[in-house]
């Protein structure tokens, strides 16, 4: 009869669990598909092999739910329920889930470990390690990191060229469209000013500093003046010597004092 099998005038032999005859006679009993499983001694039908749960896979032949496994992508305890791999994470299969490596993330239901990719400020492979993007590039994500426009600098970690701004040293230009041939909208900064985040500023009165430069402490005293690197610029003194910057040279009056004093003890010593 269907559900048992044996040569015909022997005893009959009940079909196993995960597997089925519809049939009578000696044939012999089929496995449940893939994908399904029955529990069922004697299943007289293809009917009784229910299927696994939602995102999850089992051999032909299965005899319980628990021989249905979570498919990669996904993961769960055999039998289910099946949930979606989080993001940041990839799924093998049954109840593995794997982070990506530090700052690298993925999508939703990432099957394999090369879904993961750095993250956007970082770079480097799917396998990791994902370092912070370097000064003067960006890195959108992954493996790519590219070099900011011509004039422009990034301090570590931009995600774009939005964070290139110009280089120290360069000035933003507004008379012009800005554009990555052109310097991405950066010119390079005149004598007597210092750039410093794309903004132009002016050196103290009475000082000087060369063309490009990025700070305060170029902007230098000219000579007949002195003061720190950065700072005010005082009038040299009457009776020095001011070359310029902080430097400043002893007084004159000082040295023609000396010099009578040291004429008067010999005048003294002759004397004597």
């Amino acid at each position: 009869v269907a559900g048992y099998t044996g040569p015909d005038g022997a005893e009959c032999a009940a079909c196993e669990a995960g597997t089925y005859k519809e049939e009578a006679g000696g044939g012999s009993c089929s496995q449940c598909a893939a994908g399904t499983f029955s529990p069922l001694l004697a299943a007289p039908a293809r009917s009784a092999c229910g299927p696994c749960a939602a995102h999850s896979l089992s051999p032909a032949g299965s005899a319980t739910a628990d021989a249905c496994v979570c498919v990669a992508g996904f993961h769960g305890p055999p039998g289910g329920p099946c949930l979606s791999c989080p993001s940041g994470s990839w799924c093998s299969g049954g109840d593995n889930v794997t982070a990506c490596p530090v700052r690298a993330t993925s999508p939703e239901q990432s099957a394999a470990p090369d879904a993961c990719s750095c993250e956007a400020g970082t770079v480097g492979t799917s396998s990791g390690p994902c370092a912070p993007c370097p000064a003067g590039r960006y890195c959108p994500g992954g493996d790519a990191s590219r070099a900011c426009p011509n004039n422009t600098w990034s301090p570590p970690g931009a995600t774009g060229p939005g964070g290139c701004g110009c280089a120290p040293g360069f000035a933003s230009d507004e008379s012009e469209e800005a554009s990555e041939e052109a310097g991405g909208g950066c010119l390079p900064c005149e004598a007597d000013v210092f750039c410093a985040g794309g903004v132009k500023t002016s050196c103290p009165a009475h000082a000087r500093a060369p063309p490009k430069s990025g700070n305060s402490s170029a902007c230098r005293c000219a000579a007949g003046f002195r003061g720190p690197d950065g700072g005010a610029c005082d009038e040299c003194p009457a009776g020095e010597i001011c070359p310029g910057g902080a430097a400043r040279l002893a007084r004159r009056r000082r040295r023609r004092i000396g010099r009578r004093s040291r004429r008067r003890r010999r005048r003294v010593a002759t004397c004597a």
